[in-house]
């Protein structure tokens, strides 16, 4: 099981630091401000939101799990409830007609295998 939680630890980990990438390239690319402007303000919050819970509840996860501590547990739980949440409201309130539903029910499914682990 440590090394379950290990692997679980650095795939956290490279979350973490794929959000701050995928922050900084929206930002520089000028698309960061689209999605605040854009009309699905609801998403585009629900968006933030999840980044800011990523890059702040993230490597508590991360660092804690790596340690084998019952809080990096709890809050990657916490990080994987929420991402299944966010990613049901998507699909049932904000999908677009033509927006693939395989990638929507594989990050489910990661995260919600993950919170069952």
């Amino acid at each position: 099981m440590r090394i379950v939680l290990r692997i679980i630890a650095v795939g956290v980990g490279l979350v973490v630091v794929l959000t701050m990438l995928l922050i900084v390239q929206l930002g520089m690319s000028g698309r960061l401000m689209a999605l605040v402007r854009s009309g699905a303000l609801a998403l585009g919050l629900a968006t933030a939101v999840g980044w800011l819970m990523t890059l702040s509840v993230g490597p508590v996860a991360a660092v804690q799990l790596w340690r084998l501590q019952r809080i990096g547990l709890l809050a990657g739980a916490v990080m994987c409830a929420v991402t299944v949440g966010y990613y049901v409201v998507g699909l049932v309130f904000f999908r677009a007609p033509k927006a693939p539903l395989w990638p929507i029910l594989g990050a489910m499914a990661v995260n919600g295998a993950l919170l069952a682990l």
